[in-house]
Protein backbone atom coordinates (compact mmCIF):
# COMPACT_ATOMS: atom_id res chain seq x y z
CA UNK A 1 0.00 0.00 0.00
CA UNK A 2 1.19 3.82 -0.30
CA UNK A 3 3.17 4.86 2.77
CA UNK A 4 4.54 8.25 1.61
CA UNK A 5 3.15 10.83 4.05
CA UNK A 6 3.56 13.32 1.22
CA UNK A 7 0.95 11.49 -0.85
CA UNK A 8 -2.20 12.44 -0.59
CA UNK A 9 -4.37 10.02 -0.76
CA UNK A 10 -8.07 10.86 -1.88
CA UNK A 11 -10.74 7.70 -1.23
CA UNK A 12 -13.33 9.09 -3.21
CA UNK A 13 -11.27 7.92 -6.19
CA UNK A 14 -11.89 4.26 -5.32
CA UNK A 15 -8.81 3.26 -7.73
CA UNK A 16 -7.20 -0.13 -6.85
CA UNK A 17 -3.93 0.43 -5.97
CA UNK A 18 -0.90 -0.52 -7.34
CA UNK A 19 0.52 -3.15 -5.16
CA UNK A 20 -2.75 -4.62 -5.06
CA UNK A 21 -3.09 -4.08 -9.13
CA UNK A 22 0.34 -6.29 -9.03
CA UNK A 23 -0.37 -9.10 -6.53
CA UNK A 24 -3.51 -10.19 -8.48
CA UNK A 25 -3.20 -12.67 -10.82
CA UNK A 26 -6.40 -12.52 -12.27
CA UNK A 27 -7.06 -12.04 -16.24
CA UNK A 28 -10.95 -13.39 -16.70
CA UNK A 29 -11.38 -11.93 -20.41
CA UNK A 30 -8.27 -13.72 -21.47
CA UNK A 31 -9.08 -17.21 -19.25
CA UNK A 32 -12.22 -17.88 -20.92
CA UNK A 33 -12.15 -19.06 -23.81
CA UNK A 34 -14.42 -19.74 -27.01
CA UNK A 35 -14.64 -23.81 -25.67
CA UNK A 36 -16.37 -22.35 -22.36
CA UNK A 37 -18.71 -20.11 -24.51
CA UNK A 38 -19.06 -23.35 -26.83
CA UNK A 39 -20.04 -25.32 -23.55
CA UNK A 40 -21.98 -22.40 -22.37
CA UNK A 41 -24.45 -22.45 -25.08
CA UNK A 42 -25.02 -26.32 -25.23
CA UNK A 43 -26.10 -25.78 -21.72
CA UNK A 44 -28.35 -22.70 -22.56
CA UNK A 45 -29.72 -25.00 -25.32
CA UNK A 46 -30.28 -27.61 -22.86
CA UNK A 47 -31.88 -25.51 -20.47
CA UNK A 48 -34.67 -24.24 -23.15
CA UNK A 49 -34.93 -27.94 -24.32
CA UNK A 50 -35.94 -29.03 -20.61
CA UNK A 51 -38.08 -26.04 -20.08
CA UNK A 52 -35.56 -25.41 -16.81
CA UNK A 53 -36.05 -21.49 -17.20
CA UNK A 54 -35.24 -20.58 -13.69
CA UNK A 55 -31.69 -22.02 -13.88
CA UNK A 56 -31.15 -20.67 -17.94
CA UNK A 57 -32.04 -17.07 -16.49
CA UNK A 58 -29.55 -17.37 -13.31
CA UNK A 59 -27.13 -18.26 -15.71
CA UNK A 60 -27.46 -15.78 -18.39
CA UNK A 61 -27.43 -12.70 -15.45
CA UNK A 62 -23.70 -13.56 -15.00
CA UNK A 63 -23.28 -13.75 -18.33
CA UNK A 64 -24.91 -10.39 -19.31
CA UNK A 65 -22.54 -8.84 -16.16
CA UNK A 66 -19.49 -10.22 -17.77
CA UNK A 67 -20.08 -9.25 -21.76
CA UNK A 68 -23.67 -8.45 -22.31
CA UNK A 69 -23.01 -8.07 -26.36
CA UNK A 70 -22.01 -12.08 -25.87
CA UNK A 71 -25.34 -12.77 -24.09
CA UNK A 72 -26.86 -11.37 -26.92
CA UNK A 73 -25.43 -14.04 -29.41
CA UNK A 74 -26.65 -16.93 -27.48
CA UNK A 75 -30.06 -15.93 -25.94
CA UNK A 76 -32.75 -13.69 -26.98
CA UNK A 77 -33.54 -12.52 -23.38
CA UNK A 78 -36.91 -10.47 -25.15
CA UNK A 79 -38.21 -13.98 -25.67
CA UNK A 80 -38.00 -15.30 -22.17
CA UNK A 81 -39.74 -12.33 -20.78
CA UNK A 82 -42.84 -14.10 -20.35
CA UNK A 83 -40.64 -16.77 -18.36
CA UNK A 84 -39.16 -14.69 -16.52
CA UNK A 85 -42.90 -13.04 -15.45
CA UNK A 86 -44.09 -16.35 -14.15
CA UNK A 87 -41.25 -16.86 -12.14
CA UNK A 88 -41.84 -13.28 -10.89
CA UNK A 89 -45.57 -13.98 -10.04
CA UNK A 90 -44.97 -17.05 -8.11
CA UNK A 91 -42.50 -16.07 -5.99
CA UNK A 92 -43.57 -11.94 -5.25
CA UNK A 93 -46.88 -14.06 -3.82
CA UNK A 94 -47.23 -12.43 -0.30
CA UNK A 95 -46.79 -15.74 1.68
CA UNK A 96 -43.42 -16.52 -0.46
CA UNK A 97 -40.18 -16.67 1.13
CA UNK A 98 -38.64 -13.42 0.89
CA UNK A 99 -35.32 -14.25 0.09
CA UNK A 100 -36.91 -15.69 -3.27
CA UNK A 101 -38.47 -12.84 -3.73
CA UNK A 102 -35.18 -10.64 -3.68
CA UNK A 103 -33.21 -13.21 -6.01
CA UNK A 104 -36.40 -12.92 -8.82
CA UNK A 105 -36.42 -8.81 -8.63
CA UNK A 106 -32.53 -8.89 -8.76
CA UNK A 107 -32.78 -10.89 -11.98
CA UNK A 108 -35.06 -9.44 -13.36
CA UNK A 109 -32.83 -5.49 -12.57
CA UNK A 110 -30.10 -7.33 -14.15
CA UNK A 111 -31.61 -8.69 -17.59
CA UNK A 112 -34.78 -6.91 -17.98
CA UNK A 113 -33.75 -3.35 -17.00
CA UNK A 114 -36.93 -2.34 -19.15
CA UNK A 115 -39.54 -4.16 -17.12
CA UNK A 116 -39.77 -2.57 -13.79
CA UNK A 117 -41.55 -4.59 -11.72
CA UNK A 118 -43.87 -2.99 -8.37
CA UNK A 119 -41.10 -4.21 -5.44
CA UNK A 120 -39.62 -2.24 -2.87
CA UNK A 121 -36.89 -3.61 -1.21
CA UNK A 122 -37.42 -1.37 2.24
CA UNK A 123 -40.69 -4.01 2.27
CA UNK A 124 -37.66 -6.56 2.43
CA UNK A 125 -35.56 -4.85 4.91
CA UNK A 126 -38.42 -4.31 7.46
CA UNK A 127 -39.21 -8.10 7.49
CA UNK A 128 -37.61 -9.24 10.98
CA UNK A 129 -37.29 -12.84 10.11
CA UNK A 130 -34.94 -11.66 6.69
CA UNK A 131 -33.70 -7.75 7.74
CA UNK A 132 -30.04 -7.07 6.96
CA UNK A 133 -29.08 -5.94 10.23
CA UNK A 134 -25.80 -7.63 10.72
CA UNK A 135 -26.84 -8.80 14.19
CA UNK A 136 -28.94 -11.16 12.47
CA UNK A 137 -26.62 -13.20 10.97
CA UNK A 138 -24.37 -16.56 12.08
CA UNK A 139 -21.50 -16.46 13.28
CA UNK A 140 -20.34 -19.02 10.52
CA UNK A 141 -18.14 -17.85 7.43
CA UNK A 142 -20.95 -19.30 5.41
CA UNK A 143 -23.17 -17.33 6.58
CA UNK A 144 -21.38 -14.69 6.08
CA UNK A 145 -20.65 -15.17 2.84
CA UNK A 146 -23.95 -15.71 1.49
CA UNK A 147 -25.17 -12.61 3.65
CA UNK A 148 -22.54 -10.88 1.85
CA UNK A 149 -23.62 -11.37 -1.58
CA UNK A 150 -27.48 -10.53 -0.38
CA UNK A 151 -26.19 -7.13 0.41
CA UNK A 152 -25.01 -6.73 -3.26
CA UNK A 153 -28.14 -7.62 -4.30
CA UNK A 154 -29.90 -5.54 -2.34
CA UNK A 155 -27.63 -2.46 -4.05
CA UNK A 156 -28.62 -3.25 -7.24
CA UNK A 157 -32.36 -2.63 -6.30
CA UNK A 158 -31.18 0.46 -3.60
CA UNK A 159 -27.56 1.88 -4.51
CA UNK A 160 -27.86 3.65 -1.74
CA UNK A 161 -28.08 0.04 0.44
CA UNK A 162 -31.22 1.68 2.36
CA UNK A 163 -28.49 3.29 4.33
CA UNK A 164 -26.99 0.61 5.73
CA UNK A 165 -22.89 1.28 6.07
CA UNK A 166 -20.50 -1.61 6.15
CA UNK A 167 -18.36 -0.74 9.89
CA UNK A 168 -15.23 -1.80 10.72
CA UNK A 169 -16.45 -5.11 12.62
CA UNK A 170 -18.46 -6.14 10.07
CA UNK A 171 -15.24 -5.60 7.51
CA UNK A 172 -13.02 -7.89 9.74
CA UNK A 173 -15.91 -10.57 9.67
CA UNK A 174 -16.03 -10.65 5.82
CA UNK A 175 -12.24 -10.66 5.92
CA UNK A 176 -12.01 -13.47 7.95
CA UNK A 177 -14.64 -15.37 7.19
CA UNK A 178 -12.93 -15.75 3.35
CA UNK A 179 -10.12 -17.02 5.21
CA UNK A 180 -12.26 -19.48 6.79
CA UNK A 181 -13.77 -20.19 4.16
CA UNK A 182 -10.03 -20.70 2.01
CA UNK A 183 -8.92 -23.45 5.21
CA UNK A 184 -11.60 -25.46 4.15
CA UNK A 185 -10.08 -26.49 0.89
CA UNK A 186 -13.80 -27.03 -0.44
CA UNK A 187 -14.15 -26.68 -4.23
CA UNK A 188 -17.48 -25.77 -4.10
CA UNK A 189 -16.16 -22.89 -1.88
CA UNK A 190 -14.14 -21.36 -4.49
CA UNK A 191 -17.45 -19.58 -5.81
CA UNK A 192 -18.52 -18.67 -2.36
CA UNK A 193 -15.03 -16.92 -1.71
CA UNK A 194 -14.81 -15.43 -5.31
CA UNK A 195 -18.46 -13.67 -5.24
CA UNK A 196 -17.97 -12.31 -1.41
CA UNK A 197 -14.93 -10.63 -2.61
CA UNK A 198 -16.39 -9.06 -5.48
CA UNK A 199 -19.51 -7.94 -3.40
CA UNK A 200 -17.03 -6.65 -0.64
CA UNK A 201 -15.37 -4.62 -3.24
CA UNK A 202 -18.69 -2.75 -4.57
CA UNK A 203 -20.04 -2.27 -1.22
CA UNK A 204 -17.21 -0.82 0.53
CA UNK A 205 -14.63 0.26 -2.26
CA UNK A 206 -12.22 2.65 0.33
CA UNK A 207 -11.79 -0.24 2.32
CA UNK A 208 -10.68 -2.62 -0.12
CA UNK A 209 -8.25 -0.21 -1.57
CA UNK A 210 -7.11 0.51 1.90
CA UNK A 211 -4.35 -1.15 4.16
CA UNK A 212 -4.14 -4.65 5.41
CA UNK A 213 -5.97 -6.55 2.48
CA UNK A 214 -2.68 -8.27 1.42
CA UNK A 215 -3.79 -12.14 2.85
CA UNK A 216 -7.16 -11.42 1.30
CA UNK A 217 -5.78 -10.62 -2.20
CA UNK A 218 -3.15 -13.82 -2.08
CA UNK A 219 -6.11 -15.78 -1.38
CA UNK A 220 -8.56 -14.22 -4.02
CA UNK A 221 -5.40 -15.06 -6.33
CA UNK A 222 -5.28 -18.77 -5.29
CA UNK A 223 -8.96 -19.64 -5.53
CA UNK A 224 -8.80 -17.99 -8.97
CA UNK A 225 -6.35 -20.36 -10.32
CA UNK A 226 -7.83 -23.26 -8.65
CA UNK A 227 -10.76 -22.47 -10.43
CA UNK A 228 -9.38 -22.03 -13.87
CA UNK A 229 -7.31 -25.50 -13.31
CA UNK A 230 -10.71 -27.27 -12.15
CA UNK A 231 -12.38 -25.75 -15.34
CA UNK A 232 -9.85 -27.10 -17.45
CA UNK A 233 -9.75 -30.48 -16.06
CA UNK A 234 -13.68 -30.59 -16.13
CA UNK A 235 -15.16 -33.10 -18.60
CA UNK A 236 -18.71 -31.93 -18.56
CA UNK A 237 -20.63 -29.93 -20.29
CA UNK A 238 -22.08 -27.16 -18.36
CA UNK A 239 -20.07 -23.95 -17.22
CA UNK A 240 -22.61 -21.62 -15.56
CA UNK A 241 -20.46 -22.31 -12.15
CA UNK A 242 -17.28 -21.07 -14.43
CA UNK A 243 -18.91 -18.20 -15.54
CA UNK A 244 -20.05 -17.35 -12.49
CA UNK A 245 -16.61 -17.16 -11.12
CA UNK A 246 -15.17 -15.02 -13.96
CA UNK A 247 -17.49 -12.83 -13.45
CA UNK A 248 -16.65 -12.04 -9.94
CA UNK A 249 -13.04 -12.03 -10.58
CA UNK A 250 -13.51 -9.48 -13.59
CA UNK A 251 -15.50 -7.24 -11.14
CA UNK A 252 -12.01 -7.93 -8.35
CA UNK A 253 -9.82 -6.92 -11.14
CA UNK A 254 -11.70 -3.44 -12.12
CA UNK A 255 -10.18 0.02 -11.89
CA UNK A 256 -13.33 0.87 -10.65
CA UNK A 257 -16.57 -1.15 -9.82
CA UNK A 258 -19.75 0.79 -8.68
CA UNK A 259 -23.46 0.17 -9.08
CA UNK A 260 -25.97 3.36 -9.81
CA UNK A 261 -28.84 3.49 -11.05
CA UNK A 262 -27.72 2.67 -14.34
CA UNK A 263 -26.84 -1.37 -12.98
CA UNK A 264 -22.91 -2.18 -12.58
CA UNK A 265 -20.28 -0.18 -14.24
CA UNK A 266 -16.47 -1.52 -14.21
CA UNK A 267 -13.75 0.83 -15.67
CA UNK A 268 -11.43 -1.96 -16.61
CA UNK A 269 -7.55 -1.52 -16.68
CA UNK A 270 -6.17 0.40 -19.32
CA UNK A 271 -4.06 -2.15 -21.98
CA UNK A 272 -0.52 -0.52 -22.63
CA UNK A 273 -1.68 1.62 -25.88
CA UNK A 274 -0.10 1.35 -29.22
CA UNK A 275 -0.25 4.77 -31.38
CA UNK A 276 -3.87 5.88 -32.83
CA UNK A 277 -5.32 3.64 -30.21
CA UNK A 278 -8.32 4.92 -27.76
CA UNK A 279 -8.70 4.28 -24.12
CA UNK A 280 -11.30 1.39 -23.02
CA UNK A 281 -14.48 2.83 -21.77
CA UNK A 282 -16.43 2.52 -18.89
CA UNK A 283 -18.98 -0.48 -19.71
CA UNK A 284 -22.79 -0.84 -18.24
CA UNK A 285 -24.58 -3.43 -17.12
Amino acid sequence: MITDPEVDINIKDLVLDESVKAKLKLDPEHDVTENDWDKLRAEFDWYKKEGRYQELLSTAVYVKLFDPQRLEQLVDLEALWPEQQKLWDYDSKPNSRAEDTLNEAYRVKVLYPNHPLDYDPKEWWNNPISRIDPQFVGDDALSWSNYTSRLLRIKFLDPNLMGLKITDQMWEKMKGSINELQQEKQILFDLNILEMAASMKILAPERWNGPNMESTISIISDVYNHALSENRDSTGTFSGFFFEKMTAARIIVAQEAKITEHGLELKMPEPELELNEKPPETRRF
